[in-house]
């Protein structure tokens, strides 16, 4: 039996999918290839490791994807390896928050391994940006406050992390920031035996000072773990790296960091903050991720462009807005450097007010995020009608053009461009949550791309316009509220 490693449909040969060209897979390769869990079927293994392996998973009928990550028959057997898998996914859901992973479901194939199911998204590890060299500052200083916004929701809960590094640190092609991997995380509802005996859970080179001595764990360990990273990203390099296991632990507990401009020039602020969260004490650090978070955003340090990750495995051939992520060329064990999370998991993102958020600005997100909801609903509901339109490219047209006059039978202008430009700019409107920009920005895009194809009904067009119209009201006004 052959499987279509993209939309899981069997062949009984290796020719090509008829669906979409993909080089099916066989059977004979893995047992898993090919079978159902749940309503699942596997379609191919992206990933094994110490612990057992990840598969993409398609839903025959639904044709979305999702990962499924599964222990080994070797791991299994250890029943602490499994209370920790089982823990990864009761901390996630404890947490629930839009840049933490979500997990949706969690139980055993009929052999006994345990598994789960996993929102897929795309894009790459944060390591693999760092590769690339230093990250400037302002994008370094967004993706860690993305990060501390998840770790202050999981710590407000009581969950710690634990093991927080640039492998659990997805982007998405868009450079959306999402947190995963809570297999080693800490959560009030349980602990496990080997864990209240203090064996040391985490990677060296990230390791605080107290988790290097298995001493007692709080917030101020994944701050520290942050600032490595933080580190990393502005100079392209870790303060500690002893060569060795031992040698890396004494460094993180004894050592003194070398300051992070030795390597790279950067503002005397930031340091101040990356040395403060790194400091070997843990009252010498921030006291919680949200100080830390105010701090950066206060630091004058600001983004103009969000980083964009490279695509690691081709799109699903059904669009949606929730989509998956696999970091299969880092070179790591895939049971520990790769996870899922939402890129739009609600329709109202939490709006609530960090601590020492001035009221006026409370106020300004609110009508922001309002008016540009409206917008998201406008577009939605026009792809909604349009959804198996063919498409092709478009042409281009000013934001004049479609405020002055009516769209004329398709031929020439495209007012969907415009659109397109003015959501462009809100790109780096902190105060529109990200997954609204993110949906806008889709959306526009597939407007575009109805307007522009030959066998667009002439009234299709001119509701395109009407949205566009009304749209771009709603989005000017925002505009010019993010300027404030």
């Amino acid at each position: 039996m052959y499987v279509c490693p993209q939309c899981a449909s069997i062949s009984p040969s290796a020719a090509p999918c008829l669906v979409d060209g993909a080089t099916p897979t066989s059977s004979d390769d893995d047992p898993m290839i090919g079978s159902m869990v749940k309503s699942y079927r596997v379609a191919a293994k992206i990933g094994v490791g110490g612990m057992g392996a990840v598969y993409r998973a398609v839903h025959p009928q639904l044709g979305s994807w999702v990962a499924i990550k599964i222990l080994s028959h070797e791991s299994t057997a250890d029943l602490d390896v499994v209370s920790r898998f089982f823990d990864e996914a009761r901390s996630v859901n404890l947490v629930r928050h839009e840049s933490i992973v979500n997990i949706l479901d969690l139980a055993q194939l009929p052999d006994g391994r345990p598994y789960l199911v996993m929102e897929y998204l795309e894009g790459a590890s944060l390591k693999v940006l760092v590769r690339r060299g230093p990250v400037p500052p302002a994008e370094a200083c967004r993706i860690a406050i993305d990060v501390l916004d998840a770790l202050a929701a999981a710590h407000e809960r009581g969950v710690l992390h634990r093991d927080v590094k640039p492998d659990n640190i997805v982007l998405s092609p868009h450079g959306w920031v999402t947190l995963i991997d809570f297999g080693v995380a800490r959560a009030p509802v349980r602990i496990t035996p080997r864990t209240a005996q203090g064996t040391i859970l985490g990677t060296p080179e990230y390791m605080s000072p107290e988790q290097a001595r298995g001493g007692e764990l709080g917030a101020g360990t994944d701050l520290y773990a942050l600032g490595i990273v933080l580190y990393e990203m502005l100079t392209g390099r870790r303060p500690f790296d002893g060569g060795s296991l031992f040698e890396t632990l004494r460094q993180h507990v004894e050592e003194p960091p070398p300051p992070p401009s030795t390597w790279v020039p950067m503002p005397a602020e930031l340091e101040q903050i990356v040395l403060m969260a790194i400091a070997k004490d843990p009252r010498q650090r921030y006291p919680s991720a949200r100080a830390m978070q105010e701090a950066l955003r206060e630091c004058g340090v600001r983004s103009t462009a969000r980083a964009s990750m490279p695509n690691q495995v081709p799109r699903a051939p059904t669009d949606r807005l929730t989509t998956i992520t696999v970091d299969h060329r880092s070179g790591n064990d895939p049971m520990r450097s790769w996870s899922a999370g939402p890129l739009a998991q609600a329709s109202s993102p939490s709006m609530a007010v960090a601590p020492g958020e001035p009221r006026a600005r409370s106020q300004l997100r609110g009508r922001v995020a309002l008016i540009a909801g409206g917008s998201v609903l406008l577009v939605v509901a026009l792809i909604a009608s349009r959804a198996h339109a063919p498409r092709s490219s478009s042409s281009t047209a000013s934001v004049e053009s479609v405020t002055s006059g009516p769209a004329s039978e398709g031929k020439g202008l495209n007012p969907c461009v415009a659109f397109e430009e003015i959501v462009r700019r809100l790109e780096s409107c902190e105060v529109i949550p990200r997954a609204s920009r993110d949906a806008m920005k889709n959306g526009a895009a597939m407007m575009r791309q109805v307007w522009a194809s030959p066998s667009t009904a002439s009234e299709t067009r001119e509701a395109i316009w009407s949205a566009c119209r009304d749209a771009m009201a709603g989005l000017t006004i925002t505009l010019s509220a993010c300027s404030k």
